[in-house]
């Protein structure tokens, strides 16, 4: 397989070959980079160590073990003041900095971090961070998005995009916020980048954490590529099990052309359910099954006073005919637009079909209730049961440069008797098959043989229908 030396196959549990990726950064025992220009310490590399997820006796990425460094607090006054990063990618011609840009980053806060501001990317050293995570665990620049916990992996992305004036926040996959942003002036906004950021860096006490990876794409990622890079701990969280396209039934038929139920779960947040009865407004999905644990709920884009304030969730195994109460209570308070927010509950009941109702709305003289997104949040495996078997638990085994670039392959965990397909795609959205893996029960080597040439490329494994 011919592929040009600027691609690069990192991300697990995908991996992709971008002619933009042009900085990669994994942090084995140093600051060296696997493609782009070496990282620098903004000052002086203090307090900072290189180990793994072992010797810091923190949690491992998917269950192993990773190169890590961890970064210790940063302050005007520290020896360590960050880390440098040079993007090296070239502007072009109507632009003197950069205005489309994605940063993704795997990475760990501990407990005695985690009520304390911690900078993520400034421009300078030593100067306000444009974005941080705040004291209540939230990502953003002058709005905060998400939920970010102690002693928990994430996988963090940036997506800076001045052609549409936003900033996009994403934890492992998911859009969590989308914050405005002004426009150009002179070729110059906010969030623009030189040929240089900072990370963990700002003019006031910034608390330290772990870090596993570092990428920058010269190009806003949009968000099915996003979501394909998945997540550091994706295979151990709850997931959404709504899929696009899953049977939806509204409570009733009151509600807009263009702002209908099957809006809530089309994983866009950009549209939304809206009904104008607002009490005991809801819907009902029937899913592929499982044991839901969580709701994660996306605000839509306008009207506060429209957003549900509780909810009823039940579940039905007889196609709807009955259902049984599994949580009910308060809605979070959305405090921004396109805001997600989780709840969580005990459920050990697997059921095909769902109903969720909002019977009260935060303002009780709206006209109506709306919601962006709706998640049914399925269960992490318990303790002592069958480890987690499926694509997303594969790891890059082998990336061997050749005369002509990389040969390469991954490992896929399998099932005695299951096929899997793997697949690749240019686009992300025209997929094609390139080899069938007969299940074994163990671990099965792919490797890709096709003598080709790739601007860029991202796999997937998918088990067979």
């Amino acid at each position: 397989m011919k592929i040009p030396l600027t691609c690069a196959f990192i991300i697990i549990p995908y991996f992709s070959c971008f002619a933009e990726i042009t900085g990669y950064w994994n942090f084995n025992y140093s600051l060296k980079a696997t493609i782009g220009e070496n990282l620098e310490w903004a000052w002086e590399q203090g307090d900072a160590t290189f180990g793994t997820t072992e010797t810091f006796e923190i949690p491992g990425i998917q269950g192993n073990s990773a190169n890590v460094l961890k970064f210790p607090d940063s302050d005007e006054f520290s020896d360590f003041s960050g880390i440098e990063v040079y993007v090296g990618a070239e502007l072009d011609e109507d632009n003197w900095l950069f205005n489309e840009y994605s940063i993704i980053v795997d990475i760990l806060y501990p407990e005695t971090s985690s009520t304390d501001t911690r900078a993520i990317v400034s421009n300078e050293p030593i100067e306000q961070a444009s974005v941080t995570i705040n004291g209540e665990g939230k990502i953003g620049g002058t709005s905060f998005y998400g939920e970010i916990l102690a002693n928990n992996w994430y996988r963090m992305a940036i997506v800076v995009s001045h052609s549409s004036n936003n900033i996009n926040y994403y934890l492992d996959g998911k859009k969590v916020g989308q914050e405005a942003i002004g426009g150009l002036i002179d070729g110059e906004g906010e969030h623009s980048l030189g040929d240089f950021f900072y990370l963990f860096t700002t003019d006031g006490l910034s608390k330290g954490g772990y870090i596993s990876s570092v990428q920058f794409h010269n190009l806003a990622l949009p968000d099915s590529a996003i979501s394909d890079l998945g997540g550091t701990t994706k295979l151990y969280e709850p997931e959404d099990i709504t899929l696009p396209g899953d049977e939806v039934v509204a409570t009733s038929d009151n509600s807009p052309g263009g702002e209908q139920a099957p809006n809530a779960i089309d994983d866009n947040p950009s549209t939304k359910y809206l009904n104008f009865d607002k009490v005991d407004t809801g819907l009902t999905i029937t899913t592929g099954g499982g044991v839901v644990t969580g709701l994660a709920l996306t605000s839509a884009n306008d009207a506060p006073d429209r957003d549900p304030a509780n909810y009823i969730l039940s579940g039905s195994n007889d196609d709807g005919a009955t259902f049984t109460e599994i949580a009910s209570g308060d809605v979070p308070e959305f405090v921004e637009r396109f805001e997600r927010q989780t709840v969580s509950f005990e459920n050990d009941v697997a059921y095909t079909t769902y109903e969720l109702i909002f019977p009260t709305t935060v303002g009780p003289s709206g006209c109506c209730m709306q919601i962006a997104e709706i998640e049914l949040l399925a269960g992490a495996p318990e303790a002592g049961g069958d480890e987690p078997n499926d694509n997303e638990s594969n790891q890059i085994e082998d990336m061997v440069l050749t005369p002509f670039g990389f040969k390469f392959g991954f490992v896929i965990n399998t099932d005695e008797g299951k096929s899997y397909m793997v697949e690749a795609t240019g686009d992300l959205l025209q997929w094609n098959k390139i080899e069938t893996i007969n299940g074994t029960g163990s671990s099965v080597q792919f490797t890709d043989t096709r003598n080709e040439v790739f601007q860029y490329q991202y796999y997937r494994v998918r088990v067979a229908e």
